[in-house]
């Protein structure tokens, strides 16, 4: 006698490290972090089981906010206890931190309101061995004021052909995207030697949290070190690079992104800062259309997907499995 389960749509949230995967989707023959997952479901259910993420993070590209959901029938494992059972058979560089049930029609990627990302810069002399896989290195010198004039230019809804890959899947053929919020800050730090623990502090009036990178390197920014002596505030001037340097974090929220559109964004952006292009011409480059006007796309291991934002979302009266949303983009 074959016994009718209830369908459950299970949402999960999740924080990787990008640096060993081929980005979030499938690919064939390569490690992705969507197809890792998959198979940890499958060791848990024993059902191949298809996962919907929220953002399409590139290879390489990290996550502390990313979001998913999965439709299932199996019933042995509570809501509660699905984030326990993932991370006892994932490997350690994914972690689930939260799985809840959830409407029916809810979907990850299509039921969002818009994204966070953050890129981060490490702006000094010399390259970094502990920070190398979160950050991207640039030895010279950059102008932040120049930079934060040419990134309003790129606030509002936009055609962003200059700044997508050189060709736009099927699905991403709307170049159009609304970027919500632009900023830019650069934080000074230096490492001080307190025992065992080590200490830095940041050249910044935010607050601690507003200035968590990743996830990934809030360690090494604020470790704890005790009843030890705290590092000293380090003091840098534009057009100046001490051995300590700076941590530069460019936020960046919009409704959706095309394939490589912050990653270009940020290559131009860092042109700019170099003095190679004046800061209006930013402007030139969005209504141009053309990506070759447009700076290079920076390395993915700078990337991090920080929120996903699903306020105002409601789910309709009826399980369709339809999405409130329908705005379509890569991110």
């Amino acid at each position: 006698m074959l016994i009718e389960r209830p369908m459950r749509n299970i949402k999960l949230t999740l924080e990787y490290d990008g640096t060993n995967y081929h980005g979030w989707q499938i690919q064939p023959k390569a490690t992705t972090v969507s197809g890792t997952l998959e198979k940890a479901l499958e060791v848990l259910t024993g059902l191949k089981i298809r996962v919907v993420g929220a953002s399409r993070t590139d290879a390489g590209a990290h996550a502390s906010g990313q979001a998913a959901n999965f439709k299932t029938e199996f019933p042995s494992i509570p809501t509660d206890k699905f984030a326990r059972a993932l991370n006892s058979v994932l490997p350690k560089d994914i972690v689930v931190t939260k799985a809840e049930e959830i409407a029916l029609d809810f979907h990850a990627r299509f039921s969002a309101r818009d994204r966070t990302y953050q890129y981060l810069i490490l702006n000094r002399l010399f390259p970094s061995a502990i920070r190398r896989r979160y950050t991207h290195w640039v030895p010279q010198p950059l102008n932040l004021e120049q930079m934060r004039e040419a990134a309003q230019f790129l606030i509002g809804r936009h055609d962003f052909t200059s700044f997508s890959s050189s060709s736009l899947s099927k699905e991403s053929q709307n170049p159009y995207r609304n970027v919500k919020e632009l900023r830019i800050a650069d934080f000074g730090f230096q490492i001080t030697d307190c025992g065992d623990s080590l200490r830095s502090t940041v050249n910044s009036p935010r607050s601690k949290l507003e200035m968590l990178d990743c996830g990934l390197l809030t360690v090494d920014c604020f470790a704890d070190c005790g009843s030890g002596t705290a590092g000293t505030m380090q003091g840098l001037e534009e057009g100046h690079l001490s051995q300590e340097g700076k941590l530069i974090r460019i936020h960046i929220k919009a409704d959706a992104f095309l394939p490589n559109m912050i990653r270009a964004i940020v290559g131009t952006l860092i042109e700019v800062g170099q003095a190679k292009r004046p800061a209006d011409e930013v402007r030139e480059v969005l209504a141009a259309k053309n990506r070759s006007l447009a700076g290079p796309t920076v390395p993915a291991s700078g990337l991090c997907l920080m929120k996903v934002n699903y306020s105002g979302w409601v789910s309709s009266s009826i399980n369709r499995g339809e999405a409130m949303y329908t705005q379509h983009g890569h991110k």
